[in-house]
């Protein structure tokens, strides 16, 4: 009886003959569990595509990222939280900024500051009655009154005065001043974790030993858990895990009338 070579067997004749004499179906095994491996991120990614393309901002949203500095990981350690810097949606000659204090309040792309974070990761809260909150009254009041804190400078040493001013404590003011909202209780500095030996570093650094622990301060996380406020991206379950996967980038378009 002739041999055919197995060189122009069919693929699957080949597979099929070694696992019938020798009975590895580890291929097969392996084969399948790829193919199931490589569905369930197909699936995951339309998902994320689809989020991201569904999702618009709105003026008045509320943006909170992880920043990079050395400030920032005390900030997160301190207050168990990834989110170490935040800023607001406004609309500035027909498009989207965020007001936010970087180095001074400015209003910085709305692209580059979600760029900015690490990751490029951030999450967007909203007011639970947005309509009743953001009016065209209240929109313009906020437009307006951003020009007010342009260009304070940041505040290094997280002091309550009005001339220098934090991430967190710009927004908390900016809200406060503009609409009369407290958007999350106050706290002092003694409130957070101050315990770990980074933090004491850095705060040793600022303060020496003379560390204002009784403070009026405000944070990140404060903003994020007030209960004024709901996720509106991603939507889910949100995780405060550092090592989470970035989501694709929602649309950058006006919002919908």
């Amino acid at each position: 009886m002739k041999l055919i070579p197995e060189y122009v067997l069919p693929k699957n004749y080949i597979f099929q003959k070694y696992t019938n004499e020798y009975g590895d179906l580890r291929l097969k095994k392996l084969y399948t569990q790829s193919t199931i491996f490589l569905i369930l991120i197909c699936i995951s990614f339309f998902d994320q595509r689809v989020l991201a393309e569904t999702f618009r901002f709105q003026e008045g949203d509320i943006l909170f990222q992880e920043s990079r500095s050395s400030n920032a990981k005390a900030v997160k350690i301190a207050t168990n939280s990834k989110y170490t810097n935040l800023g607001i949606i406004l609309k500035y000659k027909g498009k989207f900024v965020v007001l936010e204090s970087n180095g001074n309040v400015r209003k910085t792309d709305l692209n580059k500051f979600i760029k900015r974070g690490v990751n490029s990761w951030y999450l967007v809260k909203r007011f639970k009655n947005y309509k009743d909150v953001m009016t065209e009254e209240n929109l313009i009041k906020l437009r307006e009154n951003s020009n007010t804190y342009m260009g304070r400078p940041y505040d290094l040493y997280y002091g309550w005065g009005d001339e220098k001013l934090y991430s967190a404590e710009l927004i908390w003011k900016f809200l406060k001043d503009s609409l009369g909202i407290e958007i999350a209780p106050l706290k002092k500095m003694k409130d957070y974790d101050l315990s770990n030996p980074y933090v004491k570093l850095i705060l040793s650094q600022k303060f020496g030993k003379d560390i204002p622990l009784e403070e009026t301060v405000i944070s990140p996380k404060d903003i994020l858990e007030s209960e004024l406020l709901e996720t509106v991206f991603p939507r889910g379950d949100v995780q405060e895990s550092a090592g989470e996967s970035a989501p694709e980038n929602p649309s950058l378009e006006e919002p919908v009338p």
